[in-house]
């Protein structure tokens, strides 16, 4: 009979998800906080994975990758590596570009103020520490046309080291 090494890991969707109902719950006051105190349009759409949108803005919060940093008979070291991914559309490239940015800076101030044990939400606390919360990256760079819209995308990655036993 099968049994896991490890029975309470859960690896990334928790921490994914949780990531996810962090963002939300803090997004109206960090988009106001990057945009100078004036409200922007909260995000239409919140995926777990990246899809063709037809509503904008959306974020994406996708699972990316778990490395396993090293392991033993007691422990479970793993760093995992989430996408934030936010697209915005409209007629304008110029503001779309300052929107994005925007929409990134907020994110990243979210996730940078957050204590990290929010992560673990609904996860067994005795068998899961979050040693390490960080936003290794962004990128401004994606940009689409169509038809009368264009189409700017912006992302973060999100870098979280954990020991789960």
């Amino acid at each position: 009979m099968w049994t896991a090494l490890f029975t309470h890991a859960k690896f990334i969707r928790p921490i994914r998800e949780n990531l996810q109902t962090l963002i939300a719950a803090n997004e109206a006051a960090a988009l106001a906080w990057a945009n100078d105190g004036a409200a922007m349009d909260p995000f239409k759409v919140y995926r777990k994975a990246l899809w063709y949108n037809t509503l904008w803005p959306v974020i994406s919060i996708v699972s990316q990758t778990t490395e396993m940093v090293g392991a033993g008979d007691e422990a479970l070291p793993q760093k995992h590596s989430i996408l934030v991914e936010i697209e915005d559309s409209g007629p304008d490239p110029d503001e779309l570009t300052v929107s994005v940015e925007r929409r990134v800076a907020a994110i990243d101030m979210i996730i940078t103020s957050a204590n990290p044990n929010l992560l673990k939400t609904g996860m067994d606390a005795d068998h899961i520490a979050i040693h390490e919360v960080s936003v290794a990256s962004h990128d401004y760079s994606q940009f689409t046309r169509g038809q009368n819209r264009y189409l700017q995308v912006g992302s973060l990655m999100v870098k979280v080291v954990t020991i789960e036993a």
